[in-house]
């Protein structure tokens, strides 16, 4: 916003009075006939200003406010967008230009006067005319005497003698390179040519000095005549780590050319008045106009970004007084573009002469046909916001399917589940069952009835289960909107559901939940109707008696043999998973977890099943501990499938835990402090003599800091707060002084490019980003990123070694190469680059805009620098606090899909109880008989509970087990810091929730009539 008033011209000055108090708007937001965007503008100004700034009012604005600078786009009725700035009836100012006539005449006014000079000049209210500009409209009007011009400050004019001592000086004198025109002629000698020959054609000779034109005042304070020798110090166009670098250059005076002094000198308000003819060096539009500068009365009163360290005659102060900025001294073009240009240009204004133009509006309309085919490369960029939004409304990490994948675990303990519950429901029905058989149905026939009458049940379960999946979802998003939002940063997340993928979720629950009844009630097909009607659901006998012959000890042995060969598989497919991306890296955790657990309980189930064949050893302890621990053995299958429960539920838990980040010194590279400002600071808070000029007193809390100035190219965060795609993502200039190995960064290294050769090197790999590149796709721009701002924000999986290009220019696109990954550090979310490419890329940057800071007394430092530079908006922040935040977006995640565990948990510890109320009920007799022959029920409960945690202990074990392998690669790799704290916690957890299971059991052994039981038996 500019504090200047609105022309009342404009439609926003017509409106002025609706808008009342709202500053005016050099970035406006876009607002298309749909009401999409408004991004720019604070809500207490949309309401006012939405009233009437339409698609013709802003177009309106365009051609008449100059100072605009907008970016437009609208969108038809159908949705898609379509750029109309083809149709903007722009002006010179929409590009920063300004188009003056400049005419100086001496006499009478009208026809009689003497025309001093004529001409017509193009200047760039930013100083300097960017060089696609330049270049552009001196091609064109080459043919018509165009001349360009640089007009730059030098510190001093010096005559020096033979051995180089200065014998006289002239201080802060603007000179001009431009080179001899018919309007402005001037005598170079060699130089009128090519730089690189003489007059006679011979080349000059290297090194020999740039000659020089000086007006006969300069010439005369510096007493200086034709061959004498000179030399002009000049800092250089751009500040070396925030130090102006001064620099020098030898000069010969060529020629003198005249000036004439004023009979009245300049004012704020008038130009000068000549007395006698003025010559045409008497221009002091040679050089544009410069606020802070050109309208002061005095040398003294200029407002630079420099001190003014030489000392000013007063003299000097006359020749400002009567002639401004008019310049002292002219040299060749092509010297001073040498000296005097840089990456934010080489012209500060192109010279027309008014013969050579017809009319100024034409000329006008020629110099905006020259400019409209580059408009793009001024400024002028149409953005389809819709389809921004849509692309980067897609996000950058995959929910659904880490979510589905997590979730598959659970999917998992509810198969268990259900088979247990089934299970447990055809025992109850077992007389039922074998009355059928008795009554001629064949164990097919009664198979399929249980199916069926399953999926009755199973049916009203999956309605409830996608009810229950919804209010998941939306508690989920409930909590990303209030308990986690730090996590998102974001409070508008939306509930949203597809019909579609309703469906598909009950059909595949359908699926799942027939496949597993089917497989279980298989075991009816098999039992015969004498060991239904008594209430068994067992094999039959024949079948019974096979077990424990060799083939069938021969084929058990495949148990062994299979769980060790998935055990193998799943490593491999960590270990392969771990080389890719985060996806690739997410989807070999679920899969090798998947795999691990199921060889941990194809193994379980083969030791118990060989212990249950092997009967009773002959040293076998019948103490109660012994009994219970032997007691999941008469039934392996049951077992395995209670451990599976508790063993899922363990691992997700567990191994959750062990992802969970922790901000530590080599995520903040040694740095205690990270400071950002609104606007660029160009002096280098690294320099102690620039802290105590800037901070004054209170320097001295930054006396023994270090601090590495960053510059910084504003963009979108590609940080994990960012949930949308992060198209133009910042960048970050990288000082060469993050290298130094005692007092630069030491942020940990998750990958980092290897010298060509296999070559050692020993120096920081910051010195990578050193390497100048062009960023063309043959020759990108090394490149530093943290590893999940690579992996997740910007879906780079190609780690150290991919190329990539980003746009922030619109068929412009700049390629990167990334030669290291850092491994969750405070620098997350941006492009990280070396300064010098930095400078190439983003010409248009200068200043510092991000600093990292070390420090003895970092709060003593914040303060100081807050207080200080509060001006330039000064914010400076903890780093473990800016990278807490940044983890808390994993851990946050994490915890929700520990929710999964939790819900696995849940299953896990019903089916435990069923398992055990199941195992009550076949052991009633058995139990009755023990109460009979004086087990107390203290005894018995006991001896229940005892059960309750072997297979509670055997299904934690398991899934510690199979967690420990899961994540022990991304221990190594360094991906992963546990703490052991929650993990013990999870476990603890897990065993009493375990053991609420053998609660329900233990509550029906005590209540067991013995009477009764005696007769079942």
């Amino acid at each position: 916003p500019s504090e200047q008033a609105v022309p009342a011209d404009s439609p926003l000055g017509r409106r002025e009075s609706q808008t009342e108090g709202i500053p005016r708007l050099n970035v406006v937001a876009i607002i298309d006939n749909r009401g999409l965007g408004r991004l720019a503008l604070q809500p207490s100004q949309v309401e006012p200003l939405s009233a009437f700034l339409n698609r013709e009012t802003i177009a309106e604005t365009l051609q008449r406010d100059g100072q605009a600078n907008l970016l437009l786009v609208t969108a038809d009725a159908q949705g898609s967008s379509t750029p109309w700035i083809d149709g903007l009836d722009l002006d010179l100012a929409d590009f920063g230009l300004t188009l003056s006539r400049v005419t100086q005449s001496f006499g009478d006014e009208g026809p009689a006067a003497e025309v001093i000079f004529d001409y017509y000049n193009v200047t760039s209210d930013q100083l300097l005319i960017p060089s696609t500009a330049a270049k552009a409209i001196e091609d064109e009007f080459a043919d018509r005497g165009l001349v360009p011009a640089l007009t730059y400050l030098a510190n001093a004019i010096e005559k020096v003698d033979s051995a180089g001592t200065p014998t006289a000086s002239v201080p802060y004198s603007t000179i001009t390179a431009i080179d001899s025109s018919p309007s402005l002629p001037l005598e170079f000698g060699d130089a009128d040519l090519p730089a690189d020959q003489s007059p006679s054609g011979r080349p000059r000779e290297p090194g020999s000095p740039t000659p020089i034109v000086l007006n006969r005042w300069a010439a005369d304070a510096l007493e200086a005549n034709l061959g004498d020798r000179l030399r002009v110090a000049y800092f250089e166009p751009e500040v070396e780590n925030g130090r102006e670098v001064e620099r020098f250059f030898d000069a010969v005076l060529s020629e003198i050319v005249p000036i004439t002094k004023p009979a009245r000198p300049y004012r704020r308000t008038r130009p000068a008045e000549f007395d006698q003819p003025p010559t045409i060096y008497n221009d002091p539009d040679l050089t544009p106009t410069v606020p802070g500068v050109t309208d002061q009365e005095s040398i003294s009163d200029w407002d630079l970004p420099f001190k003014l360290e030489r000392e000013i005659e007063s003299e000097d102060d006359r020749y400002w007084t009567e002639h401004r900025l008019t310049p002292k001294a002219f040299l060749p073009l092509a010297d001073g573009r040498q000296y005097f240009g840089s990456r934010f240009g080489d012209t500060t204004s192109l010279r027309i002469p008014a013969t050579s133009v017809a009319d100024e509006t034409q000329l006008r309309r020629e110099l905006l046909a020259v400019l409209s085919p580059i408009r793009q490369q001024l400024g002028w960029q149409p953005i389809e916001i819709r389809r921004q939004q849509l692309d980067a409304s897609r996000g950058t990490t995959p929910f659904d399917a880490l979510f589905l994948s997590l979730s598959s675990f659970v999917i998992l303990a509810a198969i268990l589940l259900i088979a247990l519950l089934f299970r447990l429901g055809m025992l109850q029905r077992a007389k039922e069952y074998g009355v059928l058989l008795a009554a001629g149905w064949t164990g097919r026939d009664v198979s399929r009835l249980a199916v069926r009458e399953g999926m009755w049940v199973a049916l009203p379960g999956i309605v409830f289960g996608v009810l229950g999946g919804l209010g998941y979802a939306a508690a989920v998003l409930g909590a990303l909107r209030s308990w986690w939002v730090g996590a998102v940063t974001v409070p508008f997340l939306e509930f949203h559901a597809n019909p579609l993928s309703l469906v598909i979720g009950a059909a595949a629950g359908a699926l799942v939940s027939w496949l597993t009844l089917l497989v279980t009630a298989r075991q009816l097909r098999r039992s015969p109707a004498r060991a239904l009607l008594s209430g068994k659901v067992e094999p039959p006998i024949a079948e019974t008696a096979r077990r424990g012959s060799p083939q069938e000890r021969s084929s058990s042995g495949w148990f062994g043999y299979a769980s060790v060969a998935i055990a193998v598989v799943a490593i491999a497919v960590l270990i392969f998973g771990m080389r890719g991306s985060g996806l690739a890296q997410a989807g070999a955790f679920v899969g090798s977890g998947m795999l691990l657990l199921a060889a941990a309980l194809i193994a379980v189930h083969g030791s118990l099943s060989r212990a249950r064949r092997g009967g009773a050893a002959s040293n076998q302890s019948f103490s109660l501990i012994a009994v219970a621990a032997g007691n999941p053995r008469r039934n392996p299958l049951r077992s395995t499938l209670s451990i599976g429960l508790m063993a899922v539920a363990s691992f997700l838990i567990i191994s959750m835990s062990a992802f969970q980040l922790r901000p530590t010194d080599s995520g903040v590279g040694g740095f205690d402090l990270i400071a950002s400002t609104a606007t660029p600071l160009y002096r280098d808070l690294a320099d102690p003599a620039v802290r105590r000029e800037l901070l004054g007193p209170d320097h001295t809390a930054l006396a023994s800091a270090t601090i590495v100035p960053l510059r910084v190219r504003a963009g979108q965060d590609a940080s994990c707060n960012n949930l949308y795609q992060a198209i133009q993502p910042t960048v970050l200039g990288i000082s060469p002084s993050m290298a130094d190995t005692t007092h630069g960064a030491t942020f940990e290294w998750a990958a980092v490019d290897q010298p060509a050769g296999g070559a050692t090197d020993d120096a920081s790999p910051w010195t990578m980003l050193e390497t100048l590149a062009v960023g063309t796709e043959d020759d990108p721009v090394p490149l530093v990123l943290d590893q999940n701002t690579a992996m997740w924000s910007l879906q780079m999986r190609g780690g150290v070694g991919e190329v990539r290009a980003f746009e922030w220019h619109s068929g412009h696109p700049i390629y990167f190469r990334v030669v290291g990954l850092l491994a969750n550090s405070v620098l997350q979310g941006s492009l990280l680059i070396g300064q010098a490419n930095f400078e190439h890329l983003f010409p248009s940057i200068s200043g510092f805009q991000s600093f990292l800071i070390r420090s003895d007394d970092p709060p003593a430092a914040s303060a100081a620098l807050e207080k200080r530079l509060g001006d330039i908006g000064m914010d400076v922040r903890d780093t473990r606090t800016v990278l807490s935040r940044l983890m808390a977006v994993q851990n946050t995640y994490l915890k929700t899909f520990q929710s999964l565990g939790a819900l696995g948990l849940m299953l896990g510890t019903i089916g435990l109880a069923i398992a055990q109320l199941r195992s009550a009920l076949e052991r009633r007799g058995e139990l009755a008989v023990m109460r009979a022959v004086g087990f107390s029920r203290a005894r018995l409960a006991s001896l229940v509970m005892l059960e309750t945690a072997t297979l509670l202990l055997l299904g934690i074990g398991c899934g510690l087990l199979c967690a420990s392998i899961a994540i022990a690669p991304y221990l190594f790799s360094g991906q992963s810091q546990p703490a052991m704290i929650a993990p013990m916690i999870a476990v603890v957890a897990i065993a009493l929730l375990g053991l609420l299971a053998g609660v329900v059991a233990v509550a029906r052994v005590v209540r067991m009539p013995l009477v009764e039981s005696l007769r079942a038996a």
